[in-house]
This record gives structure tokens, C-alpha cells and sequence, in this order.
């Protein structure tokens, strides 16, 4: 039997780091506390291996992909992905920035900006391909 998966439900199964690491971070009150500081790190971390596996997901899916509009879904997918965990950081790291926030803030808005460009050339592509080009009249040829 086989399996199929879809990214989607990649994206799904890695949310949880970023709502786990928005609400590890909202319920310390110091946030220059020992212990706030080496959770958070440790979701910072998560973070980090959630988003690097996720865009090698993403990858290794549109080097399969059959169709540019899947490669459109994908790219929009990871780039909305990344948007997230942007969001989630920027409130972040400003309160944590020795948790190592910034350098992941960083990192993912690389990837939003590199899934970001590839959305933009998928979608060009596609309009390309659905573009009608004016008829050429045919020209008579004399000798």
C-alpha cells in the first residue's frame, strides 16, 4: 500500500513548533530569566529544525512536481509557512534576543524571500504559458 501525503499536511505536522514556541515565550513574565531564556532557546532551536526540514520538504516536492501549478501551491505554501514563524519571532525577538530569535528570524525570512521569488517565476510561467500570441498575417511569397 501506498501512502501519499501531501504538503499541506507537511505544513500541518510542523506548525506546533511555532505555536508552542509563541506560547513558551509568552508565559514568562522575565524574560531575562534563567529559565526563560533555556526554554525558549530550546523552542528556538525546534524552530530552526522545523524550518530547514520543511523547505527541504518543499524541495524535494517541486523537483517531483508535474505541473507549475502545483509548484505555485508548494512555494505559496512554504512562503505562508515561513510568514508564520515570522510572525510568531517578531513579537519574540525583541523580548529574547539572546535565545538565538534573530538568527532564526533571519533564516526564515531568507526562505520566505527565496519561496517568495520562486512563486513569482512559477506564476510567471504559467500566465506565459496561457498567454494567446496575435496571429501573424501569412505573407505571400513572389518570385
Amino acid at each position: 500500500m501506498k501512502t501519499r501525503i501531501s504538503f499541506d499536511d507537511l505544513l500541518e505536522i510542523h506548525r506546533p513548533p511555532i505555536q508552542e514556541m509563541q506560547r513558551v515565550g509568552d508565559s514568562f513574565a522575565d524574560p531575562q530569566s534563567a529559565a526563560a531564556g533555556e526554554a525558549l532557546a530550546r523552542h528556538v532551536r525546534l524552530l530552526e529544525g522545523s524550518l530547514r526540514q520543511t523547505y527541504r520538504e518543499a524541495v524535494a516536492l517541486a523537483r517531483r512536481a508535474d505541473e507549475a501549478a502545483d509548484l505555485a501551491e508548494i512555494w505559496a505554501g512554504m512562503s505562508g509557512f515561513c510568514g508564520a514563524a515570522l510572525q510568531t519571532l517578531a513579537a519574540l525577538k525583541q523580548r529574547y534576543p539572546q535565545c538565538g530569535t534573530p538568527e532564526v528570524y533571519d533564516l526564515a525570512l531568507d526562505y520566505k524571500l527565496a519561496c517568495d521569488e520562486r512563486y513569482r517565476e512559477v506564476v510567471e510561467e504559467i500566465e506565459c504559458q496561457n498567454r494567446e500570441f496575435p496571429k501573424v498575417p501569412k505573407i505571400r511569397l513572389t518570385r
